[in-house]
């Protein structure tokens, strides 16, 4: 049966009383997200922990509710209008307020958008710099970061090795119907090449995050430092179990369990791992099948439960 047909599968993350993961179950299945998104993600929006989902190849977003019952995810009827092209969205909170980062790899621009109610974006801050500290063009990965209430923005070049900071702070203006925010970096620096597969995670407020380079076939954690000023590897050269064959690394932090880390293969073959304490390697606590040729493994909490869709 095809990957298509079998659809999003839906997996309860249970916990024991000690708060540590006892297993992995699937529980049920929908055919409502469809195939074909590059981006996938997860907020709560309101009162609804929603999924929200992106297709460069087309213009629009699509936002799904996601239930801690059948039938798991529901389609909710706003699609606010947004560009095609993006190559990284995520969200990020700033000041109780939500917001969507997009960013387009070959030109660096960053838009951050509004969301304002029935799921509309505003019109969106842009940021882009040609010149270092921190040239924005050329990331394959970007990700939002909170330290000691301060929001950052990191980037990183797997072609060239690039990696900067970016701190995102608020204006006292701006011009109507654009988010009063502003983006300076604050760290630039290279890296090899080959870095892919992040994972980002926390321990005590502080910020670490797991990458497998490829081309080094090395897999390392990472500490980011609170004030956005760069990073200490903590461990190098750690064991991944058959890292080399792995598409899919996700954080995944049920509540009270700590943080974790789910592996995916295009097999359907799964790991879910809990990372130790010194981030000196981890412990695998649950392995499972899915289903073949999944491109999203995404976590999320629904009323103090963890689910997990593999999509």
């Amino acid at each position: 049966m095809s990957s298509d047909m079998v659809g999003s599968l839906i997996y309860l993350v249970r916990t024991n009383d000690a708060g540590q993961i006892a297993g992995v179950e699937q529980i049920g299945s929908t055919q409502e997200l469809g195939a074909g998104y590059t981006s996938l993600f997860t907020m709560v929006l309101g009162a609804k922990t929603c999924l929200l989902a992106y297709d460069r190849s087309r213009a629009g977003l699509r936002i799904f509710q996601l239930l801690d019952t059948h039938p798991w995810v529901t389609k909710l009827p706003a699609e606010p209008s947004l560009a095609a092209g993006f190559d990284v969205l995520e969200p990020f909170t700033m000041g109780n307020l939500p917001y969507l980062m997009c960013y387009t790899s070959k030109d660096g621009n960053f838009e951050l958008h509004g969301i304002g109610e029935g799921f509309s974006l505003s019109r969106p801050y842009r940021y882009f710099r040609d010149r270092e500290p921190g040239v924005t063009r050329g990331y394959t990965m970007v990700k939002p970061v909170v330290s000691r209430g301060r929001l950052g923005l990191m980037g990183y070049n797997y072609d060239d090795g690039h990696v900067a900071i970016y701190s995102v702070s608020v204006r006292t203006t701006s011009p109507p119907g654009v988010p009063p925010l502003s983006l300076s970096p604050t760290w630039s620096h290279y890296w090899s090449p080959g870095w892919t597969r992040f994972a980002f995670f926390q321990f005590g407020g502080e910020n670490f995050f797991l990458k497998t380079n490829v081309l080094k076939h090395k897999v390392n954690i990472d500490h980011i430092l609170d004030d956005f000023s760069g990073n200490n590897e903590v461990g190098a050269y750690l064991d991944l179990r058959r890292a080399e064959q792995l598409t899919v690394v996700s954080a995944l932090d049920p509540p009270g369990a700590g943080p974790h880390f789910v592996t995916y293969e295009k097999t359907g073959e799964m790991t879910v791992n809990r990372v130790r304490g010194d981030c000196l390697g981890w412990t695998q606590v649950s392995s499972l099948i899915s289903k073949e040729g999944a491109s999203h493994v995404i976590s999320f909490p629904v009323n103090g439960k963890s689910f997990l869709i593999v999509s």
